[in-house]
């Protein structure tokens, strides 16, 4: 790590400007904090276009946080939904299949004043302080030149990486995404959305609430 600091510290300053994008926290007066938890970064070398590069992600150490009691549900297609897709895909030349990584997820989920709105849950408050090298580096962004942490701390506005409910808000707000696409998730298995087209007419044609005598398309 000591010989590629320099090439660290760009990308802790990459990582910390887009949570501030995604509006991920924003500065408060210390004396409003609630429930401080501090952060750890994990680095690590990737494989990029043939070449090996560092990435840098916060993590939260969320078993500081004081609220401990929180529902963390979040599924994932079953292997049966898997094998289902395959073999579908399998009898279908024509059809193609894809896989896609979504860039800071966690960080893209809902947050906490949507997520109680959503579920009527009560709103998530949790702050979180940064150490000395962050700090200088957060300094350098626009609107966080002047932060004071003797005075200021960061209330997390979504949960991310490190907290307990990070998953559960992603899969809410995924599930949010794909029935904007007019994706329905089935009853065998949650996690497996279909997408329903009526046969010889147009895709915008169709209503958002599908018919029984469908063809169905699986995604």
């Amino acid at each position: 790590r000591r010989t590629n600091r320099d090439k660290i510290i760009q990308c802790k300053a990459v990582e910390h400007r887009g949570l501030i994008d995604l509006t991920c926290f924003r500065r408060i007066p210390r004396k409003q904090a609630r429930n401080i938890v501090d952060a750890r970064w994990v680095i690590t070398w990737k494989n990029k276009e043939g070449g090996l590069v560092i990435k840098a992600r916060i993590a939260m150490r969320g078993f500081k946080d004081r609220c401990q009691s929180l529902e963390t549900f979040a599924g994932t297609a079953s292997r049966c939904g898997q094998r289902i897709i395959n073999s579908g895909i399998a009898q279908h030349p024509e059809w193609e299949v894809f896989s896609l990584d979504v860039s800071q997820a966690f960080a893209k989920g809902m947050t906490f004043e949507e997520f109680a709105r959503l579920t009527g849950e009560k709103l998530r408050h949790v702050e979180v302080d940064l150490d000395q090298e962050d700090i200088a580096i957060l300094r350098q962004i626009p609107g966080y030149r002047d932060f004071d942490p003797k005075t200021e701390t960061l209330q997390m506005l979504k949960a991310v990486y490190g907290f307990k409910d990070a998953p559960r808000a992603w899969r809410k707000r995924l599930h949010r995404a794909l029935d904007g696409f007019r994706l329905t998730p089935q009853i065998a298995d949650a996690e497996l959305y279909v997408r329903q087209l009526a046969v010889g007419l147009p895709s915008g044609s169709l209503p958002h609430k599908p018919n029984a005598n469908k063809v169905q398309e699986l995604h």
